[in-house]
This record gives structure tokens, sequence and C-alpha cells, in this order.
């Protein structure tokens, strides 16, 4: 009964869950971009057969292969096949340079990390021709019309972080002072190309950073190979390369910095955007946390038996309510409630896990020092302050769409994936592993939630419901009959609040009732100055993306733009059923 009713409301709330396309998708190329791309990758197969007999013949192999990808790489078309080209064509034309001078240096085979490391030449292009001709081009889209997705925040900090570590292996390389430890440094990049770039989401930056890269560490490792067999840098021709390709790195890694300020702040505001509590604030927080604090047991202690336990579970979820309802909506208190709520829903499901022998003291550890922290600093802010009275606080901001938009595409369904998680966790292994994602979940929550009036709201119920999930499974594992487990009927209560609470904060949306509609087009739509091809283009839209429609009467939408302007878009490209659902 329990986990019905629990499903019908958290099926109610998936509701507003907005409709991503499932991953990015780089568009397939044409029948005629593959004939062209095909074409060059036979040239380059003959060169693979090219033997290379004295310096001379590597050096000029080189310069000719520097020459070549000015003119050709750079001419290749940003589709699947074309990106797979290029990579390929700067790789092996590169690698076959830098394999060839290890082997003039009489480097044995087992220690060339071309050798040992990569397929050979014909495997690499058999693999890739393979994949071009068993490609699927039904669905080709002109070059004109093609997009590739924008990464998303999350994506940008990920492929950033990759480019962070890419540079360390520059920075160490640059210390280098034994010829012989060249290799070690050149077997490291290549083991990184070969691990990382592959793993990169088919985004547009991070496309645009594995050919960065690709070129980068391929140079780098040609540099190295030539200077282990004694060439100069004044003749070496990647020497001069690898600094260039680091340089377009940097700038590149500037650019993503710049990006991911820019979207955050139209995303929704940063985690620091509630303003300082002033002194009568302080007060105000410092004694709404009073009753959370007054049940808070002695550092290392949690309840021992389970009377004891259910006691402590129902008087933290008492004072809770009480408490939270009474913050002002400043920096400080947010961080010192939000904590100490933590640092209680932790011990309480600390307490129930140990009746399963499932002990998560770590987590609470961390909850309680960071609750007792900001404590603490409120106490030194508020020393020989004392307020006699407490004024009327200040409202947090109401949120705007952007806000509204970040909610529902990156908070709601992480919130949906934890609770279908926690609805079929019946086991005591299972609900270890719940305790791991809600532990996540609240993290992000508490990373990402904008701080905004409804999202702020939404954000504690969320945070409550999540942390108690977890207690109330473990309790029902121990046996606990489920009438006497005050977290269900928290729950249900909570997640019907939430329920109110969404609608709110959507009601004036663009994801209001009325006319919303769901672009359905591969990628991106375009959206133009009027109903007709010919009028100009004015913007795109994101597959999946929700629109609010002024008028669908024709077979060309206007719609509302987030500027307050219109814009239409052809009907076809959209549907009012979300993706998915």
């Amino acid at each position: 009964m329990r986990r019905r009713l629990l499903l019908g409301l958290i099926t109610f709330l998936t509701l507003w869950l907005p409709s991503l396309a499932d991953d990015y998708q780089v568009p397939t190329c044409t029948a005629d971009e593959f004939v062209t791309l095909f074409d060059l990758i036979v040239e380059l197969q003959v060169q693979a057969n090219t033997d290379l007999l004295t310096f001379k013949d590597l050096l000029q192999a080189s310069q000719r292969q520097i020459d070549e990808r000015e003119t050709v790489l750079s001419q290749l078309p940003l589709c699947a096949d074309g990106i797979e080209t290029r990579v390929l064509l700067l790789q092996l034309g590169v690698d076959i340079v830098a394999r060839t001078a290890l082997e003039f240096a009489a480097l044995p085979t087992d220690a060339n990390p071309y050798r040992q490391r990569l397929a050979s030449d014909h495997e690499r292009i058999e693999t890739v021709t393979s994949a071009m001709l068993s490609r699927d081009r039904s669905d080709a889209t002109a070059p004109e019309d093609r997009r590739i997705l924008a990464c998303a925040l999350t994506d940008l900090a990920a492929i950033n972080k990759q480019a962070t570590e890419f540079m360390s292996l520059v920075a160490e390389a640059d210390a280098i002072a034994s010829r012989d430890k060249y290799i070690d440094s050149l077997d490291r990049r290549l083991a990184w190309r070969e691990d990382n770039l592959a793993d990169l989401p088919a985004c547009a930056e991070a496309i645009e950073l594995a050919l960065l890269v690709n070129r980068a560490s391929s140079d780098a490792a040609a540099n190295h190979a030539l200077a282990f067999a004694g060439v100069s840098a004044q003749t070496n021709p990647y020497h001069n390369l690898e600094a260039a390709g680091i340089a377009e790195l940097q700038v590149w890694q500037e650019r993503i910095k710049a990006t991911r300020a820019s979207a955050r702040s139209q995303a929704g505001p940063s985690t620091g955007a509630l303003p300082p509590c002033t002194d009568a604030e302080l007060f105000s927080a410092w004694q709404s946390l009073q009753p959370l604090r007054a049940i808070l047991p002695v550092q290392g202690a949690v309840p021992a038996t389970l009377t004891a336990i259910l006691d402590f579970s129902q008087a933290e979820l008492d004072s809770r309510v009480s408490a939270i309802s009474q913050l002002p909506n400043c920096a400080e208190a947010l961080y010192a409630g939000w904590w100490l709520a933590e640092a209680l829903s932790d011990l309480a499901a600390d307490a129930a896990f140990a009746e399963t022998a499932m002990i998560i003291s770590a987590r609470a550890t961390t909850s309680r020092t960071k609750a007792e922290a900001a404590l603490a600093r409120m106490e030194r802010l508020l020393a020989g302050q004392p307020s006699a009275s407490i004024p009327a606080t200040r409202n947090a901001a109401a949120c705007r769409d952007a806000d509204t938009i970040y909610f529902n595409v990156y908070i709601l369904p992480a919130f949906h994936e934890f609770t279908e998680a926690a609805l079929s966790a019946a086991t005591p292994a299972a609900a270890t592993a719940l305790a791991a994602r809600s532990f996540a979940f609240r993290d992000k929550l508490w990373a990402h939630l904008p701080r905004c009036a409804e999202a702020l709201e939404i954000g504690w119920l969320m945070r409550g419901i999540s942390a108690d999930f977890i207690a109330m499974i473990a309790l029902e594992s121990a046996g606990t009959a489920p009438r006497q487990i005050p977290y269900l009927q928290s729950i249900i209560d909570d997640i019907a609040d939430l329920s109110a609470l969404i609608d709110t904060l959507n009601a004036d949306s663009v994801f209001a009732a009325g006319l919303v509609y769901y672009v359905i087009a591969d990628g991106y739509a375009n959206i133009r100055s009027c109903g007709s091809t010919e009028c100009s283009v004015v913007g795109v839209v994101q597959r999946g993306e929700a629109l609010r429609v002024l008028d669908d009467q024709d077979t060309w939408f206007e719609i509302q733009l987030s500027d307050g302007g219109t814009a239409w878009i052809a009907g076809f490209l959209t549907d009012k059923t979300p993706l998915g659902a």
C-alpha cells in the first residue's frame, strides 16, 4: 500500500518533467560527402604503404603531412564521417612520422609506444572505414541545415576537466631533462589520447576539444620522438606546432570558462546569490534553529534502541518543519539550516541503518561538522550585538523563466530518478546503494538549486524527502511496522506539497498550462522572423525544448521568446507531447 500511494504521487510529479534528447547526436554525412571522405582515406592508405628510408624522407613526409592538414583537414565537414576522417588523417600522418623516427633511433620494438600501444595503420583505417560503410545515411541532412548541440553545463565542466588533465601532462613534459624520459612522456600522452578522446560527449565544445587535443597530443608526441632521434628544435617541424597547439587549448579553456559563467548566469542564480544576513536576520535564524539544535545528540552518540530511534525521528521531523519555515532568506541562515537539517537526517538514517548492520556514520559526521561550524560562525557574528526584536525578513527574489527551466531540466529529473530507485529498494543491500544515491542527489541539490523563492521552498522539501526515504526503508528492512515509521506520512505529505509548489513555480513560466509544445526536430530547429522559409532565421531551439505557443492555427506557429519578442517555427517540428512521454 505504501509503495502504491507514493508511486501515484511521484507519477503525478513526472508530468512536469521536460524531455531532452537522450544523447547528443553528431549529424550523419550525406552520401556525396562520404564518397569524398572515402577517397581521402584511400590516399592515406597509399601513404601508409610508402617506405621512409632516410631522415630526409622522414622530414619531407613530416612537412608534407603538415601542409596537407592545413589545406585538407580544415575543409572536412562537421558530420560523423568527417570528424572521424579528420582524427584518422591527422593521427596516422603524425604517428607514422613519430614511429619511424623512433625506429631510426634504434629504439627496440618492445619499447616503441606506437608499436605496443596502437593497432597497425591498416587496422585503424579498416575500423573507421567499416564504421563509415555501415552507417545509415537515409536521414542525413544538408550541410546548411546541420546542427551540433552545444554542451550542457555539466558536460562543459567535465570536458574542461579533461583539458586540464592534458595540460598537466604538458607541464610535466616541460620539465624533462633526460633523453630517455621522452619515451615515458610520449607513452603517457598517447595513453591519454587513447583513453579519453573517445569518451567525450558528442556536443559542440567537446568535439572542438577532441580535435584540438588530438592535434596537440599527436604533435607533442611527434616532437618528442624526433627529439629522441636527435633532430634539433630548429629542424623539428613539430616543435613549434606543439607550442601552437598548447596555446590554442589555453584559449579554448578561457572561452569555456567564460561560456560556463555566462550560461550559469542565464540558467539561474549562482549558489551565493542570496544576500548576507543582517544582524537582525542572523538573530532570527539563530533562534529558529535552536529547536533543531536541541535534539542534536552528543558527538558520536546515536539512539541505540528501536524505541529511541523512532522517538528521535519524530522529534527531528517535528522540529524541522517549524524551524525551516521561520528561516530568513539570507546566505548564513540557508547554510546553517541546510546542514543542520542534513546532520539530523543523516544521524536518524545512521541509527536506522544500524538496525540492519549498515552504517553511514561518515556522512553524518561530515554534515554535523558543517552544521556546527555554521552555527558557531553565526554566534561569532552575533557576539555583543543582541537584537531586541525580530523584524520582517527580506523575501528571496521570485524565480525567473531561466531559473524555472534550469530547475525542470537539471533538478527535477534527478529527483525523479532517485524516487524511482527508492520505490524499488526492498532489501538491505538495495537500501545501502540507495543511501549513496540520496547523498549524491542532495549534494547536487545544494550545489545547483537556484536561490530564488519558489525553488528554495521546493528544494527544502526535496532535501527532506530524499533523506527521509533512506531512514524509512532502513527501518522497514529491520522489520518495523509501517504505521510505526514516522517518515512514511511525512514523505506522503511532502510529495503532495511538492506537487502544488511545482505547479506554482511553473504557473507563469514557459511550462504554464495552455499552448505548450515541445521541439521534436533532430538536434536544433530554426525559428524565423515570420511564418515562411523565406523569412530570416532569428535563432534556434533545441530538441525537447518547451515552447510557449501564442498561435497554433496555421502551419507556422507563433512563439513567445524569453526576451518578450516573438518568432515563428514550422508546426511539424513540434508536438504537444514531450519526447519520451
